[in-house]
């Protein structure tokens, strides 16, 4: 089996695992065989430390994960001095081994918390993979680094740390009624004995920066920085290059996922979840990727919000408990809607930005509910 095969089977038992989460899961195979670094944004008790771990477990090399925390020293990350080179041959080293200089991957719990020094410290081995060992510059082995927290960075000395994580998601609660039956009580599957070795992923990385861009990719994303300024957006060019250049970047990564021979406009989907800076952006950046990314992208976007929409209306929410303007007919209305939404967009290779997909889920799931209690089923 291929490399990128049992790369897809990896994501695919972690999406067994773990409902509601496919586009963090799809972030961590494009880390992986983009080299970018990936953060993940939401409440405790998401399982976001979690998936990190397991899909850790599935890249055989070594991992090196810590919880940050106010206290968390420079030598916590990048080991204790070496005592004995120091007083022997006067040279300041570190013991670096099972340290995260020496990590193929770099897990950081609740990242923020960490002193912005001891933070900091990291930003060279993050961006040109070396830490200094003694008077030496060292190449480090690291492929990508995956930092997770509840918040945002507060503290304006840790942008340049918060700017080297470049692709970024959000997750929350599980929203869907059925989704959250099967966490309560449904079977959870295994997780996949299938693993990738450090050597595979170096090959694949070869193999993403290898990869041209059609023209209409290099169009739609053109498009895409332009609405994105007008939006008020402004991605910095380190950004750009990371996301979607021929240097290795994650557009490449999405195109050999999906076993493209070109980056093609489809492949720009992944921008979404990359080109925000707060979450107050999110909406918008989706929005615009859309636009530019897929045929019918923007139609689809559109008619995912006019069903909210009209949810919201006839209160669709409240429907099988009290009175509402939400009719028996109404309610499987807004069931065949959403259903016929979600199997157009997978045909179309366009996924909706999560916080739709999962509200959509969710009304789906209450419109059914509704419709039983209002037949009295």
């Amino acid at each position: 089996m291929q490399v990128r095969e049992r790369l897809r089977e990896i994501a695919d038992s972690l999406r067994s695992r773990y409902v509601e989460r496919s586009e963090f899961i799809e972030g961590l195979l494009l880390a992986a065989v983009s080299g970018q670094h990936i953060f993940v944004l939401g409440p405790p008790g998401v399982a976001k430390t979690d998936i990190i771990e397991e899909f850790c477990q599935c890249i055989d090399g070594q991992v090196f994960d810590r919880t940050m925390m106010k206290t968390t020293t420079v030598d916590e990350l990048f080991g204790p001095t070496n005592v004995k080179s120091y007083r022997e041959d006067g040279i300041y080293e570190r013991v670096t081994k099972n340290m995260a200089p020496e990590a193929h991957v770099l897990s950081l719990d609740e990242i923020w918390k960490g002193g912005s020094a001891t933070l900091n410290s990291l930003l060279r081995l993050l961006s040109q993979r070396k830490y200094v060992q003694g008077v030496e510059w060292k190449d480090s082995p690291l492929i990508f680094a995956v930092g997770a927290s509840n918040e945002l960075p507060q503290d304006q000395t840790l942008r340049a740390m918060y700017s080297r994580f470049q692709l970024r998601f959000t997750v929350d609660q599980v929203k869907s009624w059925s989704n959250l039956s099967e966490v309560l009580w449904g079977v959870r599957p295994e997780l996949t004995k299938t693993r990738v070795s450090i050597d595979e992923i170096h090959a694949a990385q070869s193999e993403v920066e290898n990869i041209p861009f059609h023209a209409s990719a290099k169009e739609s994303l053109r498009n895409i920085l332009s609405e994105l300024r007008e939006a008020g957006v402004y991605p910095d060019t380190r950004k750009v290059v990371a996301l979607a250049s021929n240097r290795r970047s994650v557009v490449q990564a999405a195109a050999w996922l999906d076993g493209a021979l070109q980056v093609f406009p489809r492949h720009l989907t992944v921008l979404r979840n990359a080109l925000w800076d707060v979450p107050k952006q999110i909406d918008s950046v989706a929005d615009i990727v859309a636009r530019h990314s897929v045929e019918d992208g923007e139609m689809i976007l559109r008619e995912a919000n006019d069903i909210i929409e009209l949810a919201r209306v006839l209160d669709i929410e409240n429907a099988a408990d009290k009175g509402s303007k939400a009719s028996p007919t109404d309610c499987i209305d807004i069931v065949r809607r959403s259903t016929r939404l979600k199997k157009k967009a997978e045909t179309a290779g366009f996924s909706l930005p999560q916080a739709t997909s999962d509200k959509l889920e969710d009304l789906r799931d209450q419109a059914a509910r509704a419709y039983v209690s209002q037949n009295k089923l």
